[in-house]
């Protein structure tokens, strides 16, 4: 019989392809002749091919969306754990109507979730980061926003966690001997808007009070203090910033509010203190110190203060207020 791929049997063609599950090559091979050959006949023979290269993987609709959307493996990862190609993931994850993640998505691990969009919580979020917050994204393309502080007092790093821990990872250090404790936290993009570095606040906070309120609360939890001294006969409200512009836009609120807060020079650009830090700028000082003006101020921003040393000194301030006032009567009240 001549050499030709007519001499190739469909019965021994489609045993050899379709029972044993041999490849166009490996039986090209067996029968000494070329792949190309072996697909012709088996076409002739109208044996129905597979698709080249491995067999697809047979990955159940749920164990995939397991896989996808609740472990977020990639679907590099996914390919590799059922040996096959990510285009073959790639195809199931659009039939099934899943979200595509880009790159830089898939390697976020952890479970995120979007912010609120409530504008008081972000108005005092955009305080707070104006006042103690490091913002940045792990590199160019990142759907990472980092935010991380360090700190010695616990209490803010309390309030840092409970501020984020709902919307992604947080990660807080041990204590250095220094007492210093680090935070970092992990946001999605929807966290963007505190990605910029406030000159001033954005003018959208003052069009509301309870949004201004948020952001002075924000703004005092990071920098503020409530005091009263030890002889009970003086208590004021303070924030400390090198941001003279941020504490001009709060010292316009307040008068718009009736007080009459001062502001003044706290530290002088090139003084170095006792602990040998040399300050680079003017560090300045907004104050409220007149008693009625004091008292209603705190009265006002309690509420939206979140830091609990912050709460428990404001409380003590109007206590203070009260008891003088009886004491030594309603003066400058």
């Amino acid at each position: 019989m001549p050499h030709t791929r007519n001499a190739i049997s469909c019965g021994e063609l489609g045993n050899l392809y379709l029972n044993e599950n041999l490849s166009l090559f490996k039986i090209g091979k067996k029968l000494g002749y070329s792949s190309r050959t072996i697909e012709i006949r088996a076409k002739e023979c109208e044996i129905k091919l597979r698709n080249p290269g491995p067999p697809a993987p047979k990955i159940n609709d749920n164990n995939l969306k397991y896989l996808y959307l609740k472990k977020r493996m990639s679907s590099r990862k996914i390919a590799k754990l059922y040996s096959c190609a990510y285009s073959t993931v790639d195809a199931r994850v659009r039939k099934l109507g899943l979200p595509i993640r880009t790159l830089a998505a898939a390697h976020i691990i952890t479970k995120r979730l979007n912010f609120s969009g409530n504008l008081k919580e972000k108005a005092y979020l955009i305080g707070f980061r104006i006042g103690d917050l490091r913002v940045r994204k792990m590199y160019k393309n990142s759907e990472t926003i980092l935010v991380d502080c360090g700190s010695t007092k616990i209490e803010q790093i309390r309030l840092i966690k409970k501020l984020f821990w709902k919307y992604g990872r947080v990660w807080i250090s041990e204590s250095k001997p220094t007492g210093k404790i680090q935070i970092e936290c992990g946001l999605n993009k929807f966290f963007i808007f505190l990605l910029k570095k406030h000159e001033k606040f954005p003018n959208w906070i003052s069009r509301k009070k309870s949004s201004l309120l948020s952001a002075i609360a924000g703004f005092a939890d990071a920098e503020g203090s409530f005091f009263v001294d030890k002889s009970q006969k003086y208590s004021n409200f303070s924030i400390g910033n090198y941001n003279l512009n941020i504490l001009k836009q709060i010292k316009l609120w307040l008068i718009k509010f009736r007080y009459t807060p001062r502001l003044f020079m706290g530290v002088k650009k090139g003084y170095t203190g006792k602990e040998g830090y040399s300050h680079n700028n003017n560090y300045w000082i907004l104050s409220i110190y007149r008693k009625k003006d004091l008292y209603l101020f705190t009265k006002k921003v309690l509420p939206y203060l979140k830091h609990k040393d912050k709460i428990v000194s404001a409380r003590k301030v109007i206590r203070n207020i009260i008891n003088r006032n009886e004491k030594y009567g309603f003066i400058g009240m």
